[in-house]
């Protein structure tokens, strides 16, 4: 029969914390109400600083949606009209293909410009 016999021994308990504390002042010390009001005025600032922080990525976040999605409506018009530009585009913003860009023509350094 398996019951209390098998169980080890309870763990001796800590003794708490007020107890090496004198008894006499059984309420705890009285907090200094400036100190109060400094804590809670710089919570509230924290916590105002941390919602504009909040409020400005998500102002950010959709910020990028707006434009990404102005850029795929962009794309889809140029795509009806220059596929291969489209194309090109496209995977330059995604990333996916190779984007080049065409080196400037080359001119004389001693010759003078044109006016």
């Amino acid at each position: 029969m398996t019951g209390q016999a098998d169980r080890p021994p309870p763990a001796p308990r800590r003794p708490s914390r007020s107890a090496g504390r004198s008894t006499s002042r059984s309420a705890a010390p009285r907090e200094n109400p400036m100190l109060r009001l400094i804590r809670t005025r710089t919570y509230r600032e924290l916590h105002t600083h941390v919602q504009e922080l909040h409020d400005r990525a998500a102002s950010q976040e959709r910020g990028r949606l707006a434009a990404e999605y102005r850029i795929t409506q962009a794309l889809q018009i140029l795509q009806g009209e220059d596929t291969e530009l489209s194309t090109r585009l496209s995977d330059a913003l995604t990333g996916d293909g190779q984007f080049t860009i065409a080196a400037p023509p080359a001119t004389s350094g001693s010759a003078p410009l044109p006016r």
